[in-house]
């Protein structure tokens, strides 16, 4: 799902609570809480557990360490069109050749945050260690298949650094969803989409697209169970028709640099048939 971020575009925070480590922890509100904008992200962390048709589940993890963009205010920004929840994108441009200022320079060193460590609290497992070596962390997270179950309590750590204070973070891992696609979909009826939730989750994204970049994504809660497409915004979708379902939980620790996000996410593709 390119768009660009759909399920994590709501957010909002409950109160923390202190940690020995000097950080302090807590969980993202469900979307349309009505508490205020969250301070600056510096840095984000995000486990996925991944599970798509024909192919081996598979478990990851992704560190983005330095400041990340600020949220774009409104829920679709770049969207052609808006029906409830759900926001229709449309093609992607192809890129110039070469892009825009790729000269091939080098990058500066990332931030130290110490030595940071990811593992499963439930099981009482250690997944990965990674250490600051020559301006990044070695080795990268690489997972071969299936790490932790969904339920289970995954949390990351940093000892901190010049850059960002020590922190800890955890939340649970979620259940890759299978939702209940209608036979066809296309503009001439709206399309339904049911699924079971997760108790752990807060937010569900459904995207469907035609391989162009042009799209349609829905977010709505996990608990709600499911989500309506206007046929109306299925117009700009051509011939193909392939589909994402991502459900989602966001949870932070706060340094005095600004906060660390940690999200965890259940992701699956679905087949589905353009009428």
């Amino acid at each position: 799902m390119d768009h660009r971020g759909a399920s994590f575009l709501f957010l909002s925070c409950l109160a923390g609570l202190p940690l020995a480590c000097g950080g302090s922890v807590a969980h993202e509100a469900a979307p349309d809480s009505g508490t205020p904008e969250p301070q600056q992200v510096v840095a984000g962390f995000y486990a996925t557990e991944e599970a798509a048709p024909g192919f081996a589940p598979l478990d990851s993890l992704e560190m983005v360490l330095g400041p990340e963009p600020a949220e774009t205010s409104g829920p679709c920004p770049g969207a052609v069109a808006v029906a409830g929840v759900c926001c229709a994108y449309p093609p992607i441009a192809p890129h110039p050749t070469p892009l825009p200022g790729d000269g091939g320079a080098a990058q500066g060193a990332g931030p130290d945050v110490g030595t940071i460590a990811f593992g499963d609290t439930t099981s009482g497992t250690p997944i990965g260690q990674y250490a600051y070596t020559n301006g990044t962390y070695y080795p990268p997270p690489a997972y071969p298949g299936l790490v932790w179950q969904p339920g289970d309590t995954l949390t990351v750590s940093a000892t901190g650094g010049p850059s960002i204070g020590a922190f800890t973070v955890s939340l649970t891992a979620l259940i890759p969803p299978s939702p209940t696609v209608p036979a066809t979909i296309g503009p001439s009826q709206d399309a339904v989409f049911t699924w079971a939730p997760d108790p752990n989750a807060d937010t569900m994204s459904i995207s469907v697209g035609d391989g162009t970049g042009a799209e349609v994504v829905c977010t709505v809660p996990d608990a709600q169970g499911s989500v309506t497409i206007e046929a109306s915004l299925l117009s700009g979708l051509k011939n193909a028709c392939q589909g994402v379902a991502q459900r989602a939980v966001r949870g932070h620790a706060q340094t005095p640099e600004g906060r660390v996000l940690f999200s965890t996410s259940g992701w699956g593709d679905f087949r589905c048939t353009f009428e």
